[in-house]
């Protein structure tokens, strides 16, 4: 097994919330040494989700910040004071890869885009994730997963049932796949340097991932196509392409693409098939004009057992299916577990043992383990020595409250 395939390569995040900062994560997980820039004192204010009303609510871990974090090194410095941003372009002198999901006008503020630091290091990679992209009227517009990602994508539109309101998007459910498409510009951007020698701007968005999750819908709408939105059940054409719930309110869903053989297997199959005699439901066009009756038949049945019992009878039978998880079941499926989507946790001091990994493999490299996320602060004197400067200096910084 090969070391750590980004285990040479150094990452600023100075980002703050997750899509920026969880691409760094990815990073990280790959073996790059992380380094977090975030303000002193009150630090990111991604540290305080476990309080937002909608977070699942974790009194002792703060759950959020180490599946973001773990493993990172924090710098708790004033990058607006004049002596935290010579310290940054220090860092910046000698580092990789740069990344950061502030709006294009805190950047100028602050002096960080791509042509005002490019000069400082010309292999750097500068990664940025926007909120509506690098152009336009909106680029300032503030932006998060639900709004840029789930909202102006045109999902949440087209995934609410016809007749009901349009519902939210889970946390943080378009900041992940943003950072995934961060990542993959970044690595991109390494890649172009391992060519040319240059580093260079890489860019994306929570608008542009929203519309690539949405492709489908969209380039049919570019076709001239006519969306449908989904029915309510009790207009559906389909029964075999509905949820199922069974006695012990476990729900499933059929995967049966063949609508009329398929219907006669499933049927036999629930011992069933006089159905098949009621003109209401004997042809594929009679059970598609009679769809809700269809259903509702098919509830009463499935209500009538557990899901363990309808799931030994679906896989003696090869009849098609997916169990729709909970969450407390997802974290324990063998599935998942044997493909190390979940992780233990090493060394922290959280209640949880393990962690989502990041969902990229290489075969033959190891990954870094899943360590602790770091407190505010935590390594500003290491990091800042490694830099040169002294311990009469950094506490000279930590007394002007320039680092903390």
């Amino acid at each position: 097994m090969k070391d750590a395939l980004l285990k040479d390569i150094k990452v600023l995040d100075v980002g703050s919330w997750v899509a920026g900062p969880a691409a760094a994560t990815i990073l990280g997980d790959l073996g790059a040494d992380v380094i977090k820039i975030e303000p002193p004192g009150i630090g990111d204010p991604y540290r305080y989700i476990n309080y937002v009303p909608d977070a699942p609510q974790a009194p002792k871990d703060n759950y959020a910040w180490q599946l973001t974090s773990r493993n990172k090194r924090s710098l708790a410095i004033d990058i607006k004071s004049e002596q935290g941003y010579k310290i940054l372009c220090q860092l910046i002198e000698t580092a990789d890869v740069f990344v950061s999901n502030f709006p294009p006008k805190v950047l100028e503020k602050l002096k960080l885009r791509y042509e005002d630091i490019q000069h400082l290091n010309e292999c750097l990679v500068y990664g940025h994730l926007s909120g509506y992209g690098e152009n336009g009227d909106e680029i300032n517009t503030p932006a998060f997963d639900r709004s840029a990602f789930w909202a102006r994508s045109g999902m949440m539109d087209a995934l609410r049932i016809d007749g009901s309101a349009p519902r939210h998007s889970l946390l943080a459910m378009g900041d992940h796949p943003a950072a995934l498409a961060t990542y993959g510009a970044i690595m991109t951007g390494l890649f172009q340097r391992e060519r040319t020698g240059k580093g260079g701007k890489v860019s994306t968005s929570l608008m542009a991932t929203g519309a690539w999750c949405n492709a489908l819908p969209l380039q049919a709408e570019l076709c001239g196509a006519k969306q449908i939105r989904e029915r309510p059940r009790s207009q559906s054409t389909n029964a075999l392409a509905l949820p199922y719930g069974c006695k012990d309110d476990q729900w499933f869903l059929l995967w049966i693409f063949d609508p009329d053989g398929g219907c006669t297997q499933l049927l036999n199959v629930l011992g069933q098939s006089d159905l098949l005699d009621d003109s209401r439901f004997s042809t594929l066009e009679a059970r598609t004009s009679n769809a809700p009756a269809f259903a509702q038949q098919l509830e009463q049945i499935f209500a009538a057992k557990n899901w363990s019992e309808w799931e030994k009878t679906f896989d003696a039978n090869d009849i098609a299916y997916v169990q729709a998880s909970t969450v407390p079941q997802v974290v324990d499926d063998p599935q998942f577990i044997a493909n190390d989507v979940f992780v233990d946790l090493v060394g922290t001091s959280t209640d949880a043992t393990r962690t989502v990994n990041s969902p990229i493999f290489i075969d033959g490299y190891e990954r870094q383990a899943a360590g602790p996320a770091p407190e505010i602060g935590e390594h500003s004197e290491s990091i800042l020595k490694q830099l040169g400067l002294d311990s009469s200096t950094i506490q000279k910084l930590r007394d002007q409250k320039v680092i903390s």
